[in-house]
């Protein structure tokens, strides 16, 4: 199982951008973006894990929901930027 400590989660980011740019080969301004989706994501699972490592494992879809739910709740047309997001932790995940 693999648990993420906040000292191993800038280094995680870090390489999934890495990642994004170097191997996927996407365009810079699309890793930036996915990478700010990654870092709020990590950030609502600390919120709701409290302090300790995280299990990416254990993230359920309602996890994952909730953040969409929650991070888009102003938006007037949210299925654009919640289908960025999501391709976004898509991507993350498969990372």
């Amino acid at each position: 199982m693999f648990r993420v400590t906040p000292t191993t989660m800038s280094e995680l980011i870090e390489a999934f951008r890495s990642h994004l740019v170097d191997e996927r080969h996407l365009a810079v301004s699309t890793a930036r973006q996915y990478v700010r989706v990654a870092k709020r994501f990590v950030a609502h699972v600390g919120e709701l894990a409290g302090s300790g490592p995280v299990a990416f494992e254990l993230i359920e879809k309602s996890v994952v929901v909730g953040f969409l739910r929650d991070t888009n709740a102003a938006q007037g047309d949210r299925g654009v930027r919640w289908n960025n997001q999501l391709a976004a932790l898509r991507r993350f995940f498969a990372y």
